[in-house]
């Protein structure tokens, strides 16, 4: 929480940067703050588990709480956003009209271009958003023209001019080239259960592993969810976005989402003691901070 309110609200994002002096002191911030997203995919693991094993009607708080950890979950998780960002960018460079499609058509065809994209380069386009600008001219000019074909086809429209293709290459290419960092749905419970210890004197159940552990478990990061989440917010430039870099807007809705949980909290009637003032105000102010931060 507090992390965030330093990022959204006092805008002191600079450590994100690994270039940002002095370097090792923004590092451990930066896995400081890995440790603070992984504790808290933990704990609502573990509030997840503790929900699914009460009656449906044993508490009044079930409901607003399941609701904002579906919103937490799906920030980390989803990404047909992403795909319909995409579509749309590379239509509009080519003049590709779709507004004959509806939303579910348009959802449909992003995610089959997607499909097509990644079946020209592989599966390295995901993990390195360079993969497109390493590619010499010739081969960007056939992707363009493949993924151009495929669109004109699956949208009725008219193929793009090969002239047209050249001449926005660099263009298309730039609206290619993305940063993500999803944790897919199984792949948050699987952090998340890195991330805890059976705790049986506590009423929780469990309790979340030190910063050594976690430390560790990312100098590992032999599994694709560490490694993904070890990568997550390196470089993330909140004085200049890149409209192609989606973990910004995934962080924004992360720490939006996270705040909202502790609000809940606050207006149940038997656990709004775990929420303190100071922490309550950090929640709300991050709330209206984020909702006045565009990206």
């Amino acid at each position: 929480m507090w992390r965030s309110r330093e990022i959204f609200v006092e805008r002191r994002h600079s450590f994100l940067k690994t270039a940002t002096l002095p370097l090792e002191f923004n590092s451990y911030k930066r896995r400081s703050t890995l440790y603070r997203v992984a504790a808290l995919i933990g704990w609502v693991r573990a509030m997840s588990l503790e929900l699914d094993a009460l009656p449906r009607k044993a508490t009044p708080f079930r409901a607003p709480i399941a609701t904002e950890i579906s919103a937490f979950q799906k920030a980390l998780a989803d990404g047909p956003h992403v795909e319909r960002h995409r579509l749309e960018q590379v239509s509009a460079i080519w003049k590709i009209d779709l507004g004959g499609l509806n939303d579910e058509q348009l959802n449909q065809l992003a995610s089959r271009f997607e499909d097509e994209l990644h079946a020209a380069v592989g599966s390295d386009l995901r993990a390195d958003s360079n993969t497109l600008r390493a590619l010499s001219i010739n081969d960007q000019i056939a992707l363009c023209t493949r993924l151009a074909m495929f669109l004109c086809q699956h949208a009725g429209a008219q193929m793009v001019d090969a002239t047209v293709i050249a001449e926005t290459v660099a263009q298309t290419i730039r609206g290619l080239s993305y940063r993500e960092a999803l944790l897919y749905r199984d792949w948050q419970d699987a952090l998340g259960d890195a991330m805890l210890v059976p705790d049986p004197d506590s009423p929780r159940r469990y309790k979340i592993i030190g910063y050594e552990a976690f430390g560790k478990l990312l100098d590992d990061a032999e599994t694709p969810w560490l490694k993904v989440l070890s990568k997550s917010i390196d470089d993330i430039d909140f004085d200049d976005v890149d409209p192609n870099d989606f973990r910004a807007l995934q962080l924004k809705d992360l720490s939006a989402a996270a705040a909202s949980i502790l609000i809940r909290i606050s207006e149940t009637r038997h656990e709004k003691f775990l929420v303190n003032g100071a922490c309550l105000g950090a929640a709300q102010a991050l709330v209206k901070a984020v909702k006045s931060h565009k990206i």
